[in-house]
């Protein structure tokens, strides 16, 4: 089952943090929440909790009955802020601690940005190097394989891009099994 996103996750927790320290019950902010949101999967979980805290449940009782919609972080600390009475100083500070992973998130990927165009421009030029040298070979009747693998030409290129699509689909399935 799908994970709430990060970026949900740190608006839910500043917006439940700013209520309860407003002074809303858990009702009327669940009743917003759903109101709200524009996802059907995330307004069915939104309901969910709407449900069990009208029917008197705590929140993490709430939070417990959409599986593992929510971090077991999340769900734990809020527990903790709700047994000790400080659920809206809880709920800002986890507001707070997803935003820093987020701006950590979005600073490394906009650090990997220009090493990942470098290789994407090399993978090309290997490419085009590839396809240039079996032109080249055709037009001076020589074998011209300055790579030294063999690869000339348009059956060259080929056997490249599946090479390339081996392995960045041996990757993907690395990161997708991680």
């Amino acid at each position: 089952m799908a994970q709430i996103s990060l970026t949900e996750l740190a608006g839910l927790t500043h917006r439940i943090g700013m209520a309860l320290q407003a002074g809303l019950d858990m009702r009327t902010i669940w009743k917003h929440e759903h109101a709200r949101s524009r996802s059907i999967r995330i307004q069915s979980h939104y309901k969910t909790i709407l449900q069990a805290v009208d029917s008197g449940s705590s929140f993490r009782e709430a939070l417990d009955m959409c599986g593992d919609y929510f971090p077991i972080l999340f769900r734990e600390l809020i527990e903790v802020g709700d047994s000790s009475g400080r659920l809206g100083e809880t709920c800002t500070q986890l507001s707070q601690h997803y935003e820093h992973l987020l701006n950590v998130r979005r600073k490394f990927f906009q650090a990997l940005i220009f090493p990942l165009t470098e290789l994407a421009l090399a993978i090309g030029f290997i490419g085009i190097l590839i396809l240039a040298m079996g032109y080249l070979s055709k037009m001076f009747n020589t074998d011209i394989d300055i790579l030294g693998f063999g690869l000339v030409g348009w059956r060259g290129l080929f056997i490249y891009i599946v090479f390339l699509g081996m392995i960045f689909g041996a990757l993907y399935a690395v990161y997708r099994s991680v």
